[in-house]
């Protein structure tokens, strides 16, 4: 039992080695870290607004699909249409908007 103990006691020292040599040092990571966050106030207050929209979005989202797995047809169809009219009146909100005004001399040549 010692001797197996002994090989388990080195195979993990030696595991653990290669896994410190692998990792990267601790300013490394911070310093990958550092590049992921954003570079100004204006892109986090972006992120922020965009991050509660998205939390929005999902929990309607599956509030929606609590509804539709009731199995209630009623239910599982005003979903459906809900859906379907929300699409229909306000999906070219994520699509920019083309700008208006006489077109520039770029535009006008083929």
């Amino acid at each position: 039992h010692w001797l197996r103990d002994t090989l388990l006691k080195q195979k993990a020292r030696r595991g653990a080695a290669r896994e410190q040599e692998a990792a990267p040092r601790g300013s490394e990571c911070s310093r990958i870290l550092w590049h992921l966050l954003p570079s100004s106030a204006e892109t986090m207050q972006r992120n922020c607004v965009r991050a509660v929209f998205t939390a929005a979005s999902t929990v309607l989202d599956y509030a929606l699909m609590l509804i539709s797995m009731t199995f209630n047809v009623g239910f599982f169809f005003a979903v459906v249409l809900g859906y379907g009219l929300g699409s229909l009146l306000f999906g070219h909100t994520g699509h920019p908007v083309a700008p208006s005004g006489p077109p520039s001399s770029t535009e006008t040549r083929s």
